[in-house]
């Protein structure tokens, strides 16, 4: 597992391709249990949106910087480097 931390201090675990689950970390305060749901009692946490558009961009990021990496001569220089598989 790969460990990022994002700006706001949140701890963020994943496999590096992010091609499974990501793992973020929190406190036990962050973690709220409530009393819905059909098996009873649902723990939540609230993630900020600033984090979570950190970690698409990461991915984003990472997505770029394996297509630059692997590109042909040509088409790096030609700009014809697209993110697609």
């Amino acid at each position: 597992m790969i460990t990022t931390r994002l700006d706001s201090g949140r701890v963020v675990l994943h496999n590096g391709d992010y091609s499974g689950g990501v793992i973020i970390n929190c406190t036990p305060a962050e973690v709220e249990t409530t009393d819905f749901g059909p098996e009873g009692a649902v723990s939540q946490v609230t993630i900020p949106f600033e984090d979570l558009k950190e970690i698409v961009a990461c991915y984003i990021r990472s997505r770029a910087t394996a297509a630059i990496e692997n590109a042909d001569t040509d088409d790096l220089l030609f700009a014809r480097v697209t993110l697609r598989d």
